[in-house]
């Protein structure tokens, strides 16, 4: 029989999966008109680093298979809407975008290093 953890985990997934698709109108708009007029990058590189931290969480954490599986996935997507941002952005933006990435990589880097010690 199915646990009831598990039902909720399964609908918790499907929410946050929901969650990480929403940005597909904007991205469809910027792919549209090929360009990024007014959008930030900030809001997806953070969702970005928010999914890495998850699917390490759900790889460390034992039983933590749903956590992992749908934060890998949003973190592809979230991968997908920085590329395109990157592709379509004017060259001030795009050095907008790869300063909160590396700051954002930066974190990540110094997350996993304390969680080894």
């Amino acid at each position: 029989m199915v646990s009831l953890v598990t039902i909720f985990g399964l609908l918790g997934n499907i929410t946050t999966g929901l969650l990480y698709l929403s940005p597909v109108k904007t991205f469809w708009h910027i792919v549209q008109r090929r360009s990024t007029e007014e959008f930030e990058s900030l809001p997806y590189v953070v969702k970005l680093l928010n999914g890495y931290m998850w699917v390490y969480y759900g790889v460390v954490k034992p039983n933590s298979v749903l956590v992992a599986t749908v934060n890998g996935f949003g973190s592809l997507l979230e991968l997908i809407y920085v590329i395109i941002f990157l592709i379509f952005a004017p060259p001030r933006m795009r050095v907008s975008c790869n300063f909160h990435w590396s700051l954002a990589r930066d974190d990540i880097t110094n997350t996993f290093v304390m969680s080894l010690e």
